[in-house]
């Protein structure tokens, strides 16, 4: 997700406060903007595609929420196949492997 800080706050604050009175249901949708509400969502806040230079990378980590997807059956609603594209972290376009891994642990994440 690629998203304006201070609309990312204040779209989190809410779902929040929502949450916080009515409880958690998975159908609230996880991005700002993906579910109206008319179709359980939190608001009505819109968004737009875009779509970077540089692939995206799914990173993955103990507390990820969302199951992995390691085969094209794994997808509920699967990419273009046509563009997918499966390559050694050194061949990835735009992320230079050494650089990141050169990176002290501590400091490769927000805290």
């Amino acid at each position: 997700m690629c998203v304006d800080r201070k609309l990312a706050l204040k779209n989190y604050k809410k779902r929040l406060d929502f949450i916080g009175k009515n409880g958690w249901r998975i159908k609230f949708g996880f991005e700002p903007g993906c579910r109206k509400k008319k179709v359980g969502g939190i608001t009505d806040d819109d968004f737009e595609d875009w779509k970077s230079a540089y692939p995206n990378i799914d990173i993955r980590h103990k507390g990820t929420v969302t199951p992995r997807k390691c085969y094209k059956t794994s997808f509920v609603n699967p990419p273009d196949w046509n563009t997918w594209r499966e390559v050694r972290a050194n061949m990835i376009p735009g992320w230079d492997k050494n650089f990141i891994l050169s990176i002290p642990n501590e400091k490769r994440f927000i805290k």
